[in-house]
């Protein structure tokens, strides 16, 4: 997930001094923040250390190369050296394999594409994709080009509006009093007036549709798209592979999003790489962006290069969903980086948990490749870092930090501040105890974004800009211990910046890490001690005697009555290829301290290979209430000025005693940026609490963040939060209700933001209500008439007054095909020959009627699941393969009625991980139409009898009451439920009260799960009514009848004419077969035999007395004996059969007259015009004397009537009813570009004809 960095402000030009410029007029200091972390000290001692000699992954929405700055190095090297899209998003199928005849292509959009003859293809066979643009765009451009797209549409649209309009009028004008035919004309053409209004108000621009080529020249790979959409590929840049060449071309002047290429699987696979957003930019110029005229603009380590790793997915806005990040790493691995900065993060239930977790401790102890990550914008609750910047140990998580001078110049605050955290930036600890934030740098900065935001710079804030900048100090740092040859590993420089930090006044370690990177201290340490140390070593700290926790966080009631007496283990971890002889000669003597009095251990212990463990003592009886942090520290006793070698945190969160049974109050007093925190054992039976924060006396308004959260086991803890950000006048008054857990301590956060302004003081009320239901989550089967409901009330304050409603219909579908494939070397092969698999998982699945559904896997309804298996992408498509929605767990898809493919993406690194999933079922949610409301009586008696109801009434503390739950309606209920369906809906037991602030009830209430009960049995078909039995001759010939269908399909025509033949001998003038032969006439080859169809509908038609027809349904008939019905039967059969004729004979004529059809073999019968007009219209009538033209089966027949005589409007608005209720019927989108061309409405026919290309695909999309 993309962390939340966003304040986007254009502001003019950055100036610095020594290397990035000395002649500052302006007050720069605190546009990209340098000298916080003593980089411009650094550089005027190590003028060649600004990175040069380092390259740097940025792990993020995508690099745009265009961008202002990130060019070149100052010694002239290119500054992007690989372009590499890992989430996928680009990836463009190009299996399609042709061979141009003279120098022109075929391409898969049906464009003729020529080719140049400059280009050497010596195989002559060229590898041929398609790509929808806005698929590749980031979804800000998409926004923007579809507002400039539309003022052309606009533009076209009003000038045949006029036209129309004009023309009425004249019609009008010349008609006063018209005749019938000539309202005929009149109506037709506010027809089509109406028809151009409706095909304007339907406009959804489907944007451009690229043609792709790929081909071998001999030597390499080569790869060009038509970005002009022209067919000529000689104006296009022919590009390979980024890392190759360092090319990049741009699709537009008007978007102007550039983008790169690779090639992959041998031509079959082509992936276009753009930028999903400005984000990935601005942090890459953060940490090394380098402007040659103007020095004062460069980022942290200009001379540094860049690895351009998309993680982010551009098919689900920006989010990575773990394939980009592994394959990323992989990118890390080929291209040699010393460094990777990630400004992503996301929720992980189970902290330096999982795959990832593990590869990602691979990279940096194994390939010694520093990784830098931030911990998370969910602040300023404790336990807020997100993964894996904030929760994985071998990542150095950096938090956001405001100067003086950044809040001063960039943020133009009226008044001085101290330096002090972002009040956003996420705090540790983690839920193991792990500090979670190891260091702070700046959270904001001016720097290069896109070229297609139509800005060259913009002001960002987050962590996702204060990690780039520790990265890019950091990436001066490595280039100072190149040029010296100073050892160092990643452990070893995580060692030096955090004993080298710069402690914050007043600064919280939960917020700020061991404080301010500094990066000439840290060379100075590193300088001082990396020959005295073993690079190579890390070490492993954790707590065997609480699940192996990598620190201790005292937080819930159990933990904070006793003391704590703990067993701590240490580990020394050497990398795999160390000669077992070091290991073994591996001894330290360790110097252990600590400075909080609350905490005892042992001053000192002997370390050796295999680690050693002691005991402490944590006694939190003895604190106040808050948070206290403090750290053991052990020291090699040899060396003990090196710093800590390893660190234990400690933190205690002591509650408040509640003054009452149910309830708290504090008066605050605040300044900017200040943060409070008050912990409170939520009391036994509580559901929910108010929150009621009052202000005082001050001018002006207040920004306040009350943020509460509670933790939950494996859980992730944004589902126990509620974060609000309030702004306030004097004596505003301002409440917040959210749900609780019972017995687990909450955090009450009040911070006051850090960039409003003034003092302020507020009192702050909470209060517990309880509700609580004996069952959390309530499952009511229907099979049941009535579910026993049992609520208990803790404080004697609540009104009881029961709601149940469903609001969601969860379908279960069954997956019908499982793949698991081994997926490609070039991108997923883990080292030392590790295979990566990929299972694909294909669901079908019809809507009854348009709607949005949910597709949920099955086993995501757990939140560890998303720490196990990486991909988690769902794609559904229509019976014409055309993708209709893409997305992961919990996103919509809005579908109109019809039958789908649901196909889902899982990764994993073990084979037998993904077997396990075979045979998954996924949950398509979809809101009901309404909601469901389920009857709350008194007793089951009242649920029986339909009557009766629950009021609404005190409950007293301590009181137990019980009421039931009826079946809600059928008529509310999905008309075509399925037998393991179910519907979810919430249960709510508390009342508003007009009188009481606060929601009155839990917010959310209870889960409530009804499983509906079986459908009665359907009555079974009386003897009666079943047709009479055939004899066995019979029996044969129809045998006979039904190989005529399976011949019918047959290249070779000639054994279906020979069985026809040897059927009619047998039975003259058999229907069956007369009709088997004219459907097979009347097939996809049809137009090459129209006057055979004709002759063969005739013999069909000739074979059915049309009067004894019309004489029987012209009466009524009430068949109830079985000689009647089997006569309605079989007078039901003829007409029929008759209708089907005449409707295939009418096409067939028809087709004869098509205004598109050049074909001279084409053979039309009869052969003069006229007389095939009055045939035409002849066979209409009579068929219209049987059926309504306009029903689906007969309407594309009706349709060419009303053209033929000129009365496109009206055949335009029959085409659209028949494409609203048949939307995957392809023939009918062509009809109507048809339509649009022979109107002139030449910009409408364009863009008809731009969809169809994407409303039917040969094949899937790739992954």
């Amino acid at each position: 997930m993309l962390l939340r960095s966003l304040l986007p402000v254009i502001l003019g030009s950055v100036l610095t001094v020594a290397a990035y410029g000395e002649d500052a007029t302006f007050p720069d200091y605190g546009l990209l923040p340098k000298s916080e972390i003593g980089a411009i000290r650094f550089l005027k001692d190590h003028a060649e250390a600004d990175g040069r000699g380092v390259t740097v992954a940025v792990f993020d929405t995508g690099v745009d190369p265009g961008a202002v700055g990130l060019q070149e190095t100052p010694d002239g090297r290119p500054k992007i050296v690989d372009m590499v899209d890992a989430s996928g998003s680009g990836d463009v199928d190009t299996s399609t394999v042709r061979e141009a005849n003279e120098g022109v292509l075929e391409g898969l959009t049906g464009r003729e594409l020529t080719i140049p003859k400059k280009w050497k293809n010596p195989s002559g066979k060229f590898h041929l994709g398609m790509k929808r643009g806005y698929d590749l765009f980031p979804g800000a451009l998409v926004r923007r080009l579809k507002t400039e797209r539309k003022k052309e549409w606009d533009e076209a649209f009003r000038a045949q509006q006029a036209k129309l309009s004009d023309e009425i009028v004249a019609f009008e004008s010349a008609h006063p009093k018209p005749s019938d035919e000539q309202q005929e004309e009149l109506d037709e053409l506010k027809t089509r007036q109406k028809e151009l209004a409706k095909a304007h108000g339907a406009w959804d621009d489907p944007g451009p549709i690229y043609d792709c080529v790929v081909f071998n020249d001999g030597k390499a790979w080569r790869a060009v798209l038509d970005t002009d959409e022209d067919g000529d590929l000689a104006d296009e840049k022919l590009m390979t592979n980024y890392r190759a060449k360092r090319q990049y071309a741009t699709f537009d002047d008007e978007g102007l999003l550039n983008y790169a290429l690779n090639i992959y699987d041998k031509g079959n696979l082509l992936s276009v790489v753009t930028d999903c957003g400005t984000h990935g930019t601005h942090v890459a110029g953060i940490i090394a962006a380098y402007h040659p005229d103007h020095p004062e603009q460069n980022g942290i380590a200009p001379g540094a290069q860049i690895v351009a790793v998309k993680i982010g997915d551009t098919r689900v806005g920006s989010n990575s969903l773990g394939t980009g990040k592994t394959r990323g790493m992989l990118a890390a691995i080929e291209n040699k980086v010393d460094l990777i900065n990630m400004s992503y993060g996301g929720a992980a239930p189970i902290p330096n948990h999982g795959p990832l977790t593990d590869l990602q401790n691979e990279i940096v102890y194994k390939h010694g490749i520093i990784w830098v990550a931030s911990a998370g914008n969910d602040g300023p609750a404790l336990t807020t870092v997100t993964a894996p910047g904030g929760t994985t140990t071998s990542i150095i998580g950096v938090g956001a930090y405001v100067s003086p001078e950044l809040a001063e110049v960039s943020y133009s605050l009226r008044d001085k501040l101290e330096e002090l955290p972002y009040t956003w930036s996420s705090r540790g600890p983690t839920s193991d105890g792990d500090l979670g934030v190891d260091i702070c740098a700046p959270g904001g900065a001016i720097a290069p974004v896109s070229q297609w935001a139509l800005t060259p710079k913009q002001l960002m804030n987050g962590t996702s800009m204060s990690s780039p900048n520790v990265c890019g100090g950091l990436a001066m740092l490595v280039s100072a211990l190149k040029q010296d040859e100073i050892p160092y590993s990643p452990t070893l420089v995580k060692r030096a910046i955090q004993n080298s930090a710069r402690a914050l006044q007043d600064g919280s370690p939960f917020a700020m890490g061991q404080g301010l990177l500094q990066v000439d201290a840290a060379y100075d340490w590193l300088a001082e001690h990396a020959e005295q140390i073993d690079a190579r070593l890390h070490y492993d700290v954790k707590v065997t005697s609480r699940n192996n926790d990598r620190g201790i966080y005292l937080r819930e009631a159990d933990d904070l009555a006793t003391t704590l007496q703990a067993k701590i283990e240490v580990e020394p971890l050497f990398p795999e290829d160390v000669a077992s002889a070091d290991k073994s000669s591996f001894d330290m003597k360790v110097r252990l301290e600590c400075d909080a009095d609350w905490v005892k251990t042992p001053e000192v212990f002997f370390l050796a290979y295999g680690g050693r463990d002691f005991e402490i003592e944590v006694d939190p009886t003895v604190l106040p209430p808050g948070a206290h942090f403090t750290e053991i520290r052990g020291y090699d006793a040899d060396n003990q000025a090196a710093g800590a070698l390893f660190r234990l945190p400690i933190t205690v969160t002591q509650t408040v005693k509640l003054k009452s049974k149910n309830s708290w109050q504090e008066k605050l007093k605040s300044t900017a940026g200040q943060v409070e925190r008050h912990f409170i054992q939520v009391p036994v039976g509580a559901t929910w609490a108010d929150l009621k924060i009052t202000a005082g006396q001050f001018d002006g308004s207040r920004l306040m963040i009350a943020h509460t959260k509670q933790l939950l086991p494996q859980e992730d803890s944004r589902n126990v939060e509620e974060r609000s950000y309030m702004r306030f006048v004097e004596g505003e008054v301002k409440n917040v209700s959210f749900p609780v857990a019972e017995g687990r301590t909450l955090e009450v956060c009040l911070a006051h933001c850090w960039n409003s302004l003034g003092d302020a003081d507020f009192d702050c009320q909470l209060t517990f209500h309880s509700l609580d239901p004996i069952n959390q989550t309530l499952v009511f089967d229907g099979v049941d008439y009535a579910k026993r409901v049992e609520v208990i009330g803790a404080f004697g304050l609540e009104h009881l007054g029961p709601k149940a409603e469903l609001s969601t219909w969860r379908r279960v579908i069954e997956a019908k095909r499982s793949e698991i494939t081994p997926l490609s070397a070039e991108r997923d092969l883990l080292p030392k020959e590790r295979r990566n698999y990929a299972l694909t998982l294909t669901y079908e699945f019809s809507m009854p009627e348009a709607g949005k559904v949910k597709p949920r896997p099955s086993v995501m309804s757990d939140d560890s699941a998303f720490e196990i298996w990486s991909g988690r992408l769902w794609m559904i498509y229509d019976k014409n393969k055309r993708q209709m929605g893409v997305g992961v767990s919990g996103r919509s898809a809005k579908l109109p009625k019809g039958d789908y493919t649901l196909r889902l993406f899982m990764r994993h690194f073990d084979r037998e991980s993904l077997e396990k999933l075979e045979g998954m079922p996924i949950f398509l949610d979809q809101d009901l139409k309404s909601k469901a409301a389920l009857p709350v009586r008194r007793s089951f008696d009242q649920v029986m009898s339909g009557s009766g109801r629950l009021t609404s009434q005190r409950i007293a503390d301590g009181e137990l009451e019980a009421f039931y739950l009826g079946r809600p309606s059928e008529s509310a209920l999905p008309k075509t439920i399925g037998p393991r369906d179910r519907l979810l809906g919430k249960i709510y037991f508390g009342a508003e009260q007009k009188d009481v602030a606060g929601a009155g009830r839990r917010p959310g209430g209870f889960d409530l799960i009804y499983l509906p009960p079986p459908p009665a049995p359907k009555e079974s078909t009386s003897s009666s009514d079943k047709p009479k039995e055939k004899t066995l001759e019979e029996k044969l010939f129809d045998l006979q009848v039904a190989e005529l269908g399976v011949l019918a399909k047959m290249k070779d025509k000639e054994p279906f004419h020979q069985l026809a033949e040897k059927l009619l001998e047998e039975s003259p003038n058999n229907l069956e077969v007369l009709t088997a032969r004219l459907h097979m006439l009347d097939s996809d080859d049809r137009k090459q035999h129209l006057p055979q169809i004709v002759k063969a509908a005739d013999k069909v038609i000739a074979q059915i007395s049309q009067n004894k027809l019309a004489r029987y349904f012209g009466r009524k008939h009430d068949p109830k004996t079985d000689e009647e019905k089997e006569r309605s039967r079989e007078m039901n059969e003829q007409r029929d059969i008759l209708t089907d004729a005449l409707y295939r004979k009418c096409r067939a004529i028809a087709y004869m007259d098509l205004p598109d059809e050049t074909d001279p073999n084409i053979k039309k019968s009869p052969a003069d015009p006229e007389k095939r007009e009055e045939l035409f219209e002849k066979t209409y009538q009579q068929l219209a004397s049987w059926v309504d033209t306009t029903e689906e089966k007969y309407a594309l027949v009706h349709d060419r009537r009303l053209r033929r005589m000129d009365r496109q409007g009206e055949a335009l608005e029959l085409l659209n009813k028949l494409i609203k209720r048949e939307p995957t019927k392809l023939i009918l989108y062509k009809k109507r570009s048809d339509i649009y061309g022979e109107l002139g409405w030449d910009f409408l026919q364009k863009y008809e004809n731009q969809w169809r290309l994407l409303r039917r695909n040969g094949d899937y999309a790739p992954f």
